[in-house]
């Protein structure tokens, strides 16, 4: 969400500035440090509603702000973390491709299991 309001506010020319002195307070999740084809990834092990919405909500703004290429390179990071993840790696690669999906199509409308 953080992302999407700062790419409007870029996009509508409104001015941008970083308070270095504010305090964020954003849960951590536990994460890991996995090797993939020499790279390290961060990889946290979420729900599956969070692997929707963040392919879905990156799928949307990348190709609205900044194109294909973007939009490829945002799903191959994806679905690298779904073959590091621990658990769950078919399922969660069959809910980040429904939310790359709709994030292209623009479609917020698909009710979220919250229980997974």
């Amino acid at each position: 969400d953080e992302t999407e309001y700062m790419l409007r506010a870029k996009a509508s020319g409104a001015p941008l500035y970083t308070v270095v002195d504010s305090f964020y307070f954003h849960p951590s999740l536990l994460k890991q440090e996995k090797k993939f084809l020499g790279r390290k990834f961060a990889v946290s092990e979420v729900p599956l509603w969070k692997t929707y919405c963040s392919a879905r909500n990156s799928a949307f703004f990348r190709k609205k702000y900044f194109g294909t290429f973007a939009v490829l390179k945002s799903a191959l990071r994806v679905y690298i973390g779904c073959i590091l993840a621990d658990k769950n790696k078919w399922a969660k690669f069959r809910t980040a491709t429904r939310g790359i999906i709709d994030g292209l199509k623009g479609d917020f409308s698909r009710p979220l299991d919250l229980s997974k």
